[in-house]
């Protein structure tokens, strides 16, 4: 269905095409009209006038082919509206003209306005809009024309009440018509719509009447293939149960035959004398009931389901089985320390039915509450009779339980928690065996829990009814049955065998105590973090995650002759231990609690500090998928269960040596680095003093050349001067001028000779280092140059009378008086400004141990490009005849000799400070010549 928005564009654009070619005929209708009102001026006006307006009506028709020639151009079509109302006022305005030019409002030429606003309104159909426009328009046109108006008119108001009443009945008369076109437009699209729809809802209903008598005979054949399916899938369920029949049967033999043997060999002297040999016995006994209760949890399933499972009924005393259950599971909790309380009601005395089966359903039970029950928590065996039922509850104050998850706890193979970093382990059975046993004797199984709190399990079973048989009837022997057979595991290990088929029975009950308690034990056994105490070399260190006790103790114990052992029983305690311990090598297991190996994997290679240690995956998942993931982590190897211990040596061993190999690679890298950078600095250092050598020594000849030259001349400039006071004063003026800048320009070549002497000079000033106060020599600085600070410079010292320094006082004042040279010249050529007047700011004091001396200026700075440069010999930015480029590179020379250094921080147009760091100075008044200046 269109929207009203929808159905609007395309009414607008069926009236553009409308208007548009409404607007074609008008433009030619027009052009012929206007030409043949010629006849009615030929009638009314003399020749003249005649072809005057027959011009004037030409003109307008000409005018009229130029608009209309707009509608062709793009930009025409857009304005077809606009373009239509400037097409009638063509005519309007021909006829508006004739009226001025005749009679003005007298003119009978009125009624062609009219008829414009009638005949091209009605042509090109206006919309409201449109049509009060060009009605307002013709007014306006008929104003103009007969401009200009007397006091009062008749004939003029008469004629535009005329006219306005054509226009306001264009304006209806569009208006009405507009509004029909749009119902009749939408209309029309609805109607298509309709139609468009019925041809689509007859084609649909075509196409699903098609459909229909196909998917009937498809049904037809579905149905008798689901039939042949079903009869597969009963098949193949048949043929499952008995392959885990058969299976399980195939493997309760071998584990049989694998028990027995431990069995004796766990009661031997031998192996009781070896403490190390007996922990691997009693691991591999207690592994092996854990697989041996899992197989016969899988075939009482298989069982179960078919409907095979016998159950042997018989009435017993109810108090007895439960203190019996709670003396069997009683080490297990004393091992978590967890209270086994129970509370026995006398109107539940006995119940009816298999206790065997029921013995399970309890240990089931029992052992979940204990799993999630924190240490000193508790767990209580209750009894009660209600109606018609007996009610046997085990309450526990763990965990609890989501109520969102309490609808599947029942569920076969379901966990809350099936995740890599689950904390609890299982195979989501041992519930699902209660329910169906449960279900088994005519009961149900329920359960109630509150997070944080405790879970609460309840199993109803029929009450037995009134008969012969009862509790107080039955025998002591009888009586006994349950707590005789749920005696302590470790008590029946020890007793004399019996006959084979009671050993069996034994053996499959001792199983039933087992699973699970190598998760709850605190696994006393196993040393976590024990520093080695015996005298043995400490080997590698490496650090072993897994959430098993039992696989912690076979992997320290193959593992720890040759290598330091860590160990971690979760994630988070993996990731603390190898980055407080730094391991050689980590061995993570691939499930664990926290965080799992994946996770473990990834965060310690995100950390620096341990991301190069190797990492080895361990896990019973021997897919390509899980060894992807693992490597993707960062994992350097993978070992799938079950391994070999001489394997899991090898590899450990291998990565070890690896990553020490790849250490002392790394620390040689980084060493020979050191080196080449030292080997660099030596060689510029070299190069630099040969340059400067090789300079002085040039400087050297030279200035031997130049000094008796400069003797002669200076005492020639001497004698020319006493000769010149002898002669007139009227002559002796021109005579003074010249020798005063000749003997300028000697002075200048000697102070440049004396830069150059005091530049060559090698020798340096170590030994002639005397503790010197820094203040005085600073005062003879500026004393020097006072007469050029006087009046043009501020100077400002804020240098501490007692302080002084390791120095040479004579090169110390030539340092000082250079950089207070360059100062002024900075501020002498720094341009004139308002912000501040020109200073020099001298501030000393001891900081870090160094003696600082600081001299400040605000002058023009130095520019970036030449800051690198300012220390290298004969370097300036002076004019020619102004600097030698040698006072800076003296100042650096003289600090190096001191021990101590010069440093520049300027900003371009803004301020300069030289910093000069002088050593230490010791109170022994001696000076630390070991002391290296960075």
């Amino acid at each position: 269905m269109a929207t009203p928005s929808e159905t609007l564009r395309s009414y607008d654009e069926f009236d553009r095409q409308t208007a548009l070619h409404r607007i074609k005929v008008g433009v030619v209708l027009t052009c012929i009209v206007l030409p043949l009102g010629s006849i009615v001026d030929a009638v009314m006006y003399d020749a003249g006038q005649w072809r005057r307006f027959l011009a004037v009506r030409f003109a307008f028709s000409g005018v009229m082919l130029l608009v209309g020639l707009l509608i062709y151009t793009p930009w025409g079509r857009r304005r077809h509206r606009a373009l239509g109302v400037a097409l009638a006022m063509v005519p309007a305005g021909c006829m508006a003209w004739i009226i001025h030019a005749t009679l003005r409002s007298h003119s009978t030429y009125y009624a062609g306005l009219n008829l414009v606003l009638l005949a091209v309104g009605l042509l090109l159909r206006w919309n409201t809009l449109q049509s009060i426009v060009a009605t307002v328009a013709v007014l306006l046109m008929y104003f103009a024309a007969c401009l200009p108006i007397g006091p009062f008119d008749p004939i003029f108001i008469n004629n535009v009440f005329f006219i306005s009443l054509t226009g306001l009945i264009v304006v209806l008369g569009n208006t009405m018509y507009t509004r029909l076109r749009k119902a009749e437009h939408a209309a029309m699209i609805a109607v298509d719509e309709k139609r468009r729809e019925l041809e689509t809802a007859n084609g649909a209903l075509a196409a699903k009447s098609a459909e229909l008598e196909l998917a009937n005979r498809s049904l037809e054949t579905s149905r008798a293939e689901l039939q042949v399916s079903l009869k597969r899938l009963q098949e193949l369920d048949e043929l499952k149960r008995n392959f885990f029949a058969n299976i399980s049967h195939e493997l309760r033999t071998p584990l049989t035959l694998i028990l027995a043997p431990l069995d004796r060999l766990r009661s031997s002297d031998a192996i009781r004398g070896e403490p190390d040999l007996r922990v691997s016995v009693e691991t591999m006994q207690a592994h092996g009931f854990r697989l041996l209760k899992l197989i016969n949890d899988l075939l009482d399933l298989v069982r179960l389901e078919a409907g095979t499972l016998s159950l042997e009924r018989r009435r017993f005393h109810l108090p007895t089985f439960i203190r019996g259950i709670q003396a069997a599971m009683q080490p297990a909790a004393t091992e978590k320390n967890i209270r086994l309380l129970s509370s026995l009601s006398p109107d539940a005395p006995e119940i009816e039915g298999d206790t065997h089966q029921l013995e399970r359903v309890l240990f089931n039970l029992v052992f979940n509450a204990i799993k999630f029950t924190p240490a000193d928590g508790s767990v209580t065996l209750s009894t009660a009779r209600e109606q018609d039922w007996i009610v046997i509850r085990v309450t526990d104050t763990g965990i609890g339980i989501d109520p969102s998850h309490l609808p599947r706890i029942f569920e076969r193979f379901w966990q809350v928690d099936a995740s890599a970093q689950r904390k609890y382990q299982g195979a989501g059975i041992g519930l699902s065996l209660v329910r169906d046993l449960t279900e088994a004797h005519g009961g149900n199984v329920s359960a109630e829990s509150t997070p944080g709190k405790g879970t609460s399990i309840v199993v109803r079973l029929p009450a037995p009814a009134p008969g012969t048989g009862s509790a107080a009837d039955s025998s002591p022997a009888e009586d006994g049955v349950a707590a005789a057979d749920s005696a302590p595991v470790a008590t029946r290990a020890e007793e004399p065998a019996a006959a084979d088929g009671e050993w069996l029975s034994s053996l499959y009950r001792r199983a039933e105590l087992f699973p699970g308690i190598p998760n709850l034990r605190e696994s006393s056994q196993t040393r976590r973090n024990v520093p080695r105490t015996d005298t043995r070399p400490a080997g590698p260190r490496i650090l072993i995650a897994d959430d098993e006790p039992d696989m912690l103790v076979f992997l320290r114990t193959h593992l720890e002759a040759e290598f330091e052992v860590l160990e971690a029983v979760d994630g988070n305690a993996a990731v603390t231990l190898a980055s407080q311990y730094l391991p050689e090598v980590v061995i993570c297991d691939m499930m664990m609690p926290e965080k799992n190996g994946i996770q473990v994997c990834r965060e310690l290679q995100a950390r620096p500090e341990t991301r190069s240690i190797p990492f080895l995956m361990l896990t019973a998942r021997a897919d390509d998928e899980t060894k992807l993931a693992a490597l993707s982590a960062g994992a350097h190897d993978f070992l799938c269960k079950p391994y070999s211990s001489a394997e899991l040596a090898a590899r450990v061993r291998n990565l070890a040596q690896n990553h020490r190999l790849q250490r002392e690679l790394g620390w040689q890298n980084r060493k020979l680095e050191s080196t080449i950078e030292q080997l660099k600095e030596t060689e510029m250092n070299l190069v630099q003093s040969e340059k400067l050598a090789s300079l002085g020594r040039l400087s050297a000849g030279i200035l031997h050349e130049i000094n008796n030259p400069l003797n002669f001349a200076k005492t020639a400039v001497y004698t020319l001067k006493k000769q010149a006071a002898k002669l007139p004063p009227e002559s002796r003026g021109p005579i003074e001028i010249n020798l005063k800048d000749l003997s300028d320009g000697i002075d200048r070549v000697v102070k440049i000779v004396t830069d150059m002497r005091k530049f060559s000079h090698q020798g340096g000033a170590a030994g002639g280092l005397v503790r010197t106060e820094v203040r005085p020599v600073l005062d003879s600085a500026l004393r020097f140059l006072s007469a050029e600070l006087r009046d043009r410079v501020e100077v400002v010292v804020e240098v501490p009378d007692s302080l002084t320094v390791e120095a040479h006082p004579g090169k110390l004042l030539q340092v000082f008086t250079n950089l207070l040279q360059n100062a002024l010249d900075a501020l002498t050529s720094k341009p004139g400004s308002t912000s501040e007047p020109p200073t020099i700011r001298i501030r000393a004091g001891v900081h870090d141990g160094m003696t600082l001396v600081r001299i400040h200026d605000n002058g023009t700075g130095i520019p970036a490009d030449v800051l690198g440069k300012i220390f290298d010999p004969f370097f300036t930015t002076k004019e020619v005849g102004k600097g030698t480029g040698l006072g800076l590179s003296i100042c650096f020379r003289i600090m190096n000799e001191f021990g101590g250094a010069i440093r520049v921080a300027t900003e371009p147009g803004l301020y300069t400070e030289f910093a000069l760091e002088f050593p230490p100075v010791f109170a022994d008044n001696t000076s630390d010549k070991s002391y290296v200046r960075n």
